[in-house]
């Protein structure tokens, strides 16, 4: 992420969240995935909007970000939305759950004074500040599983003052919580007691007196009607929603739960958002449905606490193409539940949806339904980043299981709401500076590494390879991939030894499980940089930086070469282990050297390998017998002592003589584990830095040194930065000019 001919738009992110896989829920992305998914992706959020989405490995070029986010290979969703709510009430109506089920109606209770003229009494009586204090513990509730916009509906005042109270407590609450929050005018909800026979003078009264009323202070984006027989007729309805339209607000329509109305035909006609409910939605509705705008809310809250038999016509709906969300119907009497996940398996589970119809349901559909389909609702560049992370290994597990799984990151307009996972700044070559009479003969490294960029002087350049999945192929305890920026770190305050520059050219990611393709594009980073005559360090990662550092090597010297003497590289290895395993579930960080062998073979051209500190303990007979055959030379750690330094010095400048360009690669875990314990695969004995050191003078000194990296620093193991300060030594001592 290092280009400079990047887009200027997206060279300065707010965040960058990678290492995730998107649910996009984006038609538009792939018609293949009903998640219209991205594999390995990444995602640039700028001013509280998705910049960019997409795979990680096509992220714009120079793209870089404020915060970086590592979402551990886990699932980004849009956030969800909750399209049909009457979050705001006062009062209980557990008694009419009783009721129920000691065999009395819904529309019986409602003929006594229960129902909703229940809650209405009790509304009536709060003030906003009580029914804000009410509402928080249910908000709060739909918050914590992330949903980021909600509908709120009125609807339990049924008179100006009251109607008009409960939409004020609905705009405190958005204005209190990270959630964005859609009003609805719900006056024509149920016919209040005053006006008992009288519907038609009390539409007259929503039309005339509540509704100018909301209207005047805009309380509210949408009008909505309950169309029932228990409620008001098609043609109350229709006043209803003339007198919206007069308003300039949208509207929606409770229909068809209790009988065919046939208010579904007149929402359509007066282009209503939504219609909600439907069980009994007919032919002709859905035909309505089919060739308009108009999204089908399905409530199954209600549908299950109802005991309602009569499903809606999902089939039909699916085959009109018909878009169907999802909303929980939060209410005090017929639909008592705080959760879009019980929504969504329930959706599933009753009315037969598959659980991308029900995320879909609850995110693009349910943004629709209130009218804000081109702010949010997909994974999309310029909408809204209202975005969750999820640890689940497939999005369906979201509408599968109500086991506790929750967001692990909740991000509302760009902000971070709530975060249960690692957020590490991203590194800067920052540190202390020292005030001395010759200011230049106190420099630090962190004072003179630049960015690298194509054509700069040649020097040394730093290069990180962050990879775990060579690691976790080979059995050993992740965390290596977090190595790169902690062994810069451990470089920062030491003193500058160079008169050439050091570059940092960043790092390259595995994206997933994608080993072999983060490989070849560490290895084209690599060669482009030795063309560009650098001294490549390479930061580790897991030892499968190996394999990654000889292609970019090869690929360089074949570019050389121009069809001159046959390439005569030699590599050069501090390890406790051969890495010559046989590649049989992929490639690791235990095959490097067997792959750089096999190219060797292939390309008839010698392979030379010598590696220091091997261990008898550490190495099967067959990887012995493996080394014998392909000619290895090696020395075990037990020989690795200053008595033997003279024998390991000759061993070390024969080798050297007879190859004419040295890959250097120290793996960390050679070194004894109180001196390295943060690495994958602690050394229960190890090579002293005292043998090894006069080693790498001979090296660095040859004149044949091409590059060198190191490999297997794994922080969250690494008491004290013990490993990354021995790393950062041996770079300070091979890439030092001065001394």
């Amino acid at each position: 992420m290092n280009n400079s001919n990047a887009d200027p738009s997206l060279t300065a992110c707010d965040l960058f969240i990678r290492n995730i896989h998107l649910a996009t829920m984006d038609p538009a992305r792939t018609a293949t995935c009903p998640y219209h998914s991205v594999s390995q992706g990444a995602v640039l959020v700028q001013d509280g909007k998705i910049a960019w989405a997409g795979a990680e490995s096509e992220l714009p070029p120079g793209s870089n970000a404020k915060e970086t986010i590592d979402g551990q290979g886990h699932w980004l969703t849009p956030g969800l939305i909750d399209c049909h709510t009457h979050l705001v009430y006062a009062g209980d109506r557990s008694r009419e759950f009783e009721q129920r089920l000691e065999g009395v109606s819904y529309e019986t209770i409602a003929k006594q004074g229960g129902g909703i003229l229940s809650t209405v009494k009790a509304t009536r009586a709060a003030t906003v500040e009580e029914l804000v204090d009410d509402s928080r513990p249910r908000l709060e509730a739909l918050l914590a599983e992330g949903v980021t916009t909600l509908e709120i509906k009125s609807g339990y005042g049924l008179d100006t003052e009251t109607e008009t109270k409960m939409l004020r407590a609905a705009s405190l609450l958005a204005s209190e919580y990270p959630v964005t929050v859609v009003r609805t005018f719900l006056g024509a909800h149920a016919l209040p007691p005053e006006y008992k026979n009288r519907a038609d003078d009390y539409i007259e009264h929503v039309c005339t007196e509540m509704m100018p009323a909301v209207a005047r202070e805009q309380l509210a984006d949408a009008v909505d009607v309950f169309c029932e027989n228990i409620a008001f007729s098609p043609e109350q309805t229709e006043r209803v929603f003339k007198a919206a339209k007069a308003h300039g607000m949208n509207i929606k329509l409770h229909g068809e739960q209790l009988s065919d109305s046939g208010g579904t035909q007149l929402a359509v006609k007066y282009q209503a958002l939504s219609v909600d409910h439907l069980e009994y939605l007919s032919q002709s509705g859905i035909e309505a449905l089919k060739n308009s705008n108009t999204v089908a809310t399905l409530l199954p809250g209600a549908f299950y606490f109802l005991r309602e038999t009569k499903l809606p016509p999902i089939e039909a709906l699916r085959k009109a193409g018909v878009p169907i969300a999802i909303a929980s119907d939060l209410n005090p009497g017929t639909s008592p539940f705080a959760s879009i996940r019980l929504m969504m398996n329930m959706a599933c589970t009753l009315f037969r949806m598959t659980p991308s119809e029900a995320l879909a349901g609850c995110t693009r559909h349910a943004a629709q339904a209130l009218g804000l389909q081109e702010k949010t609702g997909r994974i999309r560049a310029g909408l809204d980043a209202d975005l969750l992370l999820w640890p689940v290994s497939h999005p369906a597990s979201l509408a599968a299981g109500l086991t506790g799984i929750s967001p692990s990151l909740i991000i509302k307009s760009g902000q971070i709401v709530q975060s249960t996972i690692s957020r590490n700044p991203p590194f800067s070559w920052s540190g202390r500076i020292d005030q001395e009479t010759d200011p230049q003969a106190a420099q630090r490294w962190h004072q003179k590494v630049r960015p690298y960029a194509p054509g700069g002087e040649p020097g040394a350049a730093l290069l990180g390879f962050e990879s775990d999945e060579g690691v976790r192929r080979n059995q050993g305890r992740p965390g290596a991939a977090k190595g790169p920026d902690h062994i810069r770190q451990a470089l920062t305050n030491l003193p500058w030894n160079r008169t050439a520059p050091v570059w940092d050219a960043g790092n390259l990611h595995c994206h997933g499980t994608n080993l072999e393709q983060a490989q070849q594009d560490y290895a084209g980073q690599m060669c482009q940089l030795l063309d560009n005559d650098q001294l490549v360090i390479g930061l580790g990662g897991g030892h499968e930086i190996g394999w990654a550092s000889y292609q970019g090597l090869m690929m360089h010297l074949e570019k050389q070469r121009q069809g001159k003497d046959p390439i005569n590289v030699g590599i050069i290895n501090f390890d406790a282990h051969f890495d010559l395993r046989l590649p049989e579930a992929g490639p690791s960080s235990g095959t490097p050297f067997w792959q750089a062998s096999e190219y060797a073979r292939e390309h008839r051209i010698p392979f030379n390998y010598l590696c220091f500190g091997i261990s008898a303990s550490s190495n099967t007979q067959a990887l012995f017998n493996r080394a014998d055959q392909l000619g290895v030379a090696y020395r075990l750690d037990k020989e690795m002592t200053l008595l033997n330094l003279p024998s390991l010095q000759q061993d070390l400048q024969q080798f050297i003589d007879r190859v004419d360009h040295i890959y250097l690669t120290i793996d960390i875990d050679a070194f004894p584990a109180a001196l390295a314990p943060g690495v994958s695969a602690p050394a229960a004995r190890g090579i002293p830095p005292e043998v090894v050191e006069p080693l790498l003078d001979i090296i660095k000194h040859c004149g044949k040194l091409k590059l060198f990296d190191i490999a297997e620093t794994c922080p969250k193991h690494d008491i004290d930065a013990h490993t990354a300060r021995l790393a950062a030594r041996l770079i300070h001592q091979l890439a030092g000019q001065t001394r």
